[in-house]
């Protein structure tokens, strides 16, 4: 072979890159390490705005939120079928009555395939502060995975996720 083409082929294949896209933020979904100081930046920053929301707060179909806006990034909101994608995630935020800031972020993230409360991750940050973050089948996240079980599939609640915004 001419070492000139081996030369060319070499250079070429170095300048290949192998590495996978970085994800879009709107893919991203808030750390679920159950780190405080990772989480509670993560919502100050309102990464999730990059995301699909709700025009404004409402009253909520969930039990226990008041006030709320939904936000949920591009993996829930291209998942298909009765199972969620690994990914997909939801943030509530809930707004005092009047209010315009949000005091509460509650949200949802789909950590493994299939069924099941341990497929899911769930946290809540008050007043800028992680209050509870875990799997839902061990506490505090088991708590949320009680309720959310008790979705009924339809078009916008399936999985442990009362409502993705289309």
């Amino acid at each position: 072979m001419n070492p000139r083409n081996v030369a060319c082929a070499l250079l070429f294949l170095g300048c290949a890159s192998t590495a996978t896209p970085a994800p879009s933020v709107r893919d991203e979904h808030p750390p679920v390490s159950g780190d405080a100081a990772i989480t509670e930046a993560w919502f100050a920053e309102a990464r999730h705005h990059a995301w699909e929301c709700d025009a404004q707060a409402h009253e909520s179909i969930i039990p226990g939120h008041k006030n709320v806006r939904t936000c949920s990034n591009d993996v829930a909101r291209n998942s298909r079928g009765s199972v969620m994608t690994v990914g997909a995630a939801n943030v509530i935020e809930q707004t005092r009555l009047g209010g315009i800031a949000p005091w509460r972020y509650d949200f949802s993230v789909k950590i493994a395939a299939g069924e099941g409360r341990a497929t899911w991750f769930f946290g809540s940050v008050v007043e800028g502060k992680l209050a509870q973050a875990s799997r839902g089948d061990v506490p505090p996240g088991y708590n949320c995975a009680a309720c959310h079980e008790s979705t009924v599939p339809t078009a916008i609640a399936r999985d442990y996720v009362f409502r993705t915004i289309p």
